[in-house]
């Protein structure tokens, strides 16, 4: 197996899907199961039943296609395997479920930066945060070639957004929407 290395001081932020892999790798080996069940558990906790993190036949007919920025369709990936970033198949409806319960029933600390940033900015377990005058908001965002969606969620006021879109050029949508909604800039 190969050995990683900290590129980073513990404790201060850098973002790492592989990061996120260490992790469901020590949750898997203290649980005892493959990455795809204990991750079918995690769904099914959150009611995602139209998710996964791994691909099922049944989503050939319904799954977006990824585009370029320039509009060209791109290959849609199919992964055979459960990983902790960037494998997720999901609908709008169970991610926005799943954003509501983090929203009404999610650990205090997500909306507390553990690690600041600067003024406004900071990250707090596995969220983005960013001060606002109408409380902190938490935000996650996917940055998968072809695909970019973010959340944002403000426990003080009780709302959030969730967007997803299927173009490398995503992110701008994305970031206007946040702002216009929750007054402030993710990421």
């Amino acid at each position: 197996p190969e050995v990683l290395a900290f590129t980073r001081v513990p404790g201060s932020f850098g973002y790492s899907g592989e990061g996120f892999e260490v992790l469901l790798q020590a949750l898997c080996r203290r649980a005892g199961q493959p990455a795809g069940e204990l991750l079918d558990q995690v769904l099914a906790r959150f009611g995602m039943r139209a998710s996964s993190f791994r691909w099922r036949p049944a989503f050939a007919d319904t799954a977006a296609i990824p585009h370029d920025a320039d509009g060209r369709s791109l290959t849609k990936q199919r992964p055979g395997q459960a990983r902790a970033a960037g494998s997720l198949h999901t609908t709008l409806a169970d991610y926005s479920a799943f954003a509501l319960m983090v929203l009404n029933e999610g650990a205090d600390d997500i909306f507390e930066p553990a690690v600041v940033l600067d003024d406004s900015h900071g990250r707090s377990l596995g969220w983005g945060t960013v001060r606002t005058d109408a409380g902190i908001v938490a935000w996650q965002h996917g940055d998968n070639q072809g695909f970019k969606h973010l959340v944002g969620l403000r426990r003080a006021r009780g709302d959030g957004i969730v967007i997803f879109t299927n173009g490398d050029d995503g992110r701008v949508l994305c970031r206007a929407a946040f702002r216009k909604v929750l007054g402030a800039q993710s990421w």
